[in-house]
């Protein structure tokens, strides 16, 4: 009987040692697959940089291209201000033109009435 267990025990054994023997000659294998992931990550965080300095890089030149329309805004605002100015000066023209030209019927008229009432024609000084 003692040779029957020791049998089942040398079975277990040997079963036990066969599993570890299959295990161990996966580790090579998950050694290489997790190098493998682990140049993959590698490679995804160097892609996750670059990307993270290209975006860094595009925001500093969207605020240069930013502060460059900023003056270009107050460039024409100002522009804007000067043409606004110039139609007001162009009406203020305009309403001087319409009252030297009142002021010239005004003044007609002032002599035409003068004339009439000097039947001569002669005006006094």
């Amino acid at each position: 009987m003692e040779n029957s267990e020791q049998l089942r025990e040398l079975y277990h054994h040997d079963r036990r040692l066969a599993f570890i023997e299959r295990r161990l000659q996966e580790i090579p294998a998950a050694l290489r697959a997790l190098g493998e992931e682990g140049a993959r990550q590698g490679e995804a965080g160097r892609r996750r940089e670059e990307e993270a300095a290209e975006l860094a890089e595009a925001l500093r030149r969207l605020e240069r291209e930013s502060a460059v329309l900023r003056g270009e805004l107050a460039r024409l605002a100002e522009q804007q201000k000067a043409v606004t100015d110039m139609d007001a000066l162009r009406a203020s023209e305009h309403q001087l033109e319409h009252c030297r030209a009142r002021l010239a019927t005004v003044e007609d008229t002032l002599l035409v009435k003068l004339e009439g009432n000097n039947p001569a024609g002669s005006v006094k000084d």
